[in-house]
């Protein structure tokens, strides 16, 4: 059974040069836009913001950056998130946390700090969590960790986040357009973090 493990997670990010480590963190966002996507349609949330923010995050990796922009892109993914307490919808909190996710990215293209990286994988973990804990526990009684650790979905996704630390690894370090091409293809044919059923 695979654990999430920040330390050892940590450890290999600091040995990727910081392109590989922005490649990682986009395609953890990229991996939490579906949820994302399908909670704004149903809710009529606006995207703007995030959607400009991936963005900007693929123009820094080809080499177009704008730091200019990045502390206030930040700060307005935190303070457009999506309120718990507003929204009525099984997808608010897998919202939420790829709202902060994407607001991490802005962050980290300031300071390029590795920790944002894993508080983000920490995010995609909690949003799995949540998500089977509502879907398979029996009210009013609760998952215990190790079935929510053991269940399906999180199993696939502790896996994608090794599949693709593994596919960074062996990468080369020169970003070139065919790694371009090649790292956004793999950020469009993600598995799904969530089941496509929820809030359709």
């Amino acid at each position: 059974m695979r654990e999430f493990d920040e330390k050892k997670l940590d450890r290999r990010l600091r040995a990727l040069p910081s392109l590989k480590q922005l490649a990682f963190l986009l395609l953890l966002c990229e991996r939490m836009m579906p949820e994302f996507r399908r909670f704004a349609r149903d809710t009529g949330f606006d995207l703007t913001v995030y959607i400009d923010c991936l963005e900007k995050g693929w123009e820094y990796f080809g080499g177009e950056a704008s730091p200019h922009v990045y502390e206030a892109l930040a700060k307005a993914c935190i303070e457009s998130a999506p309120d718990t307490e507003e929204f009525d919808h099984p997808l608010t909190s897998a919202a939420l946390d790829a709202a902060l996710s994407i607001s991490y990215l802005m962050t980290f293209l300031l300071d390029h700090s590795v920790n944002h990286i894993v508080d983000v994988a920490g995010l995609a973990r909690d949003t799995v969590a949540l998500f089977v804990e509502n879907t398979e526990a029996v009210h009013p009684y609760s998952l215990s960790l190790d079935r929510v650790a053991q269940h399906r979905l999180m199993q696939q996704e502790l896996k994608r986040q090794e599949e693709d630390l593994v596919f960074l690894e062996r990468l080369p370090n020169d970003v070139n357009q065919a790694a371009i091409s090649t790292l956004k293809g793999r950020s469009k044919d993600p598995p799904e973090m969530l089941q496509t059923s929820v809030g359709t």
